[in-house]
């Protein structure tokens, strides 16, 4: 199991997005990473592909990259 993740400015993730059976997927939406953070993998969560579901601050992201006023949003980075 993959414990925290350190990301730095500028990485380049993709937001979640609603899918089938209410489950949630990676987006084709990309988004940079404004300010270094940790990210941790959501328990329960599936990988795609090589892409690993985190938890972020959303904080350490743009305001109009965030997708709801929540402390933290789950995005998906590379392995």
């Amino acid at each position: 199991m993959i414990n925290q993740i350190e990301l730095e400015e500028g990485y380049i993730v993709r937001v979640s997005e609603l899918g089938e059976r209410g489950f949630f997927y990676p987006s084709s939406r990309k988004i940079r990473i404004a300010s270094r953070c940790v990210g941790n993998p959501v328990p329960g969560w599936l990988n795609q592909e090589d892409l690993i579901p985190i938890s972020i601050p959303s904080s350490c992201v743009e305001d109009d990259s965030r997708y709801d006023e929540k402390p933290y949003m789950v995005v998906w980075c590379s392995k």
